[in-house]
């Protein structure tokens, strides 16, 4: 007997334009964060543009802000990773849409923003205190402990967040150099590249010779 599944194409075209809100459930963290972002004074980030001259125009302050937090919430510390998210999961997509910041972008806006994203920090820990998403687990910001139901090792400062995202960030940078470390070799990026590769039966190693 035949068997039939349900498989995916991938190719499919949607007749109708997409609202990436149906994307995301709506208990996801993503859409308090999106409407706490959309309230807070952000003036502080977005007085560095106004100082830029020409080029091309800088990604919405209230944008980088929101991945940042969302990262973070979500215990991504690397702007490689945080990048790679942006792309695929849909949860940042919510927040970027089609405007996918590289990682030196994020790793730069981190460290110039670093005061003024360990103040909002706070102000976000307190607004998922208050509406009980104790999934953050236990974090403790400048003094201000949000409690949950978590190992006391979950604890975090806003200063330790950010050093360790930027210990992690110099050893990626040391180790892929510009690159984001998950590329695809050029001689596999495209289809008939891959399938001109050879390949064993499944479940078999391929043998390389050495040298």
């Amino acid at each position: 007997m035949a068997n039939f599944y349900r498989e995916p194409d991938r190719r499919q075209r949607f007749l109708l334009p997409v609202d990436m809100a149906d994307w995301v459930p709506d208990t996801d963290l993503v859409h308090l964060l999106l409407d706490a972002v959309g309230l807070m004074d952000l003036s502080a980030f977005e007085e560095h543009y106004r100082k830029r001259g020409s080029g091309a125009p800088p990604f919405a302050p209230w944008m980088m802000v929101a991945i940042l937090l969302y990262a973070y919430a979500n215990g991504q510390r690397s702007s490689r990773k945080i990048e790679r998210l942006c792309e695929r999961d849909a949860g940042f997509r919510m927040i970027v849409g089609t405007e996918v910041p590289d990682h030196s972008v994020i790793a730069r806006f981190r460290k110039r923003h670093r005061g003024g994203l360990e103040t909002l920090f706070v102000e976000i820990l307190k607004l998922c205190h208050a509406a009980g998403l104790v999934r953050l687990g236990v974090v403790a910001l400048d003094g201000t402990k949000v409690k949950a139901n978590a190992s006391l090792t979950a604890n975090r400062t806003s200063k330790s967040l950010e050093a360790e995202a930027e210990a992690i960030d110099s050893a990626e940078d040391e180790m892929f150099g510009e690159s984001r470390g998950d590329e695809l070799p050029a001689e596999l990026r495209e289809p008939s590249g891959r399938l001109s590769r050879p390949h064993g039966r499944p479940g078999q190693r391929t043998r390389v010779a050495p040298g």
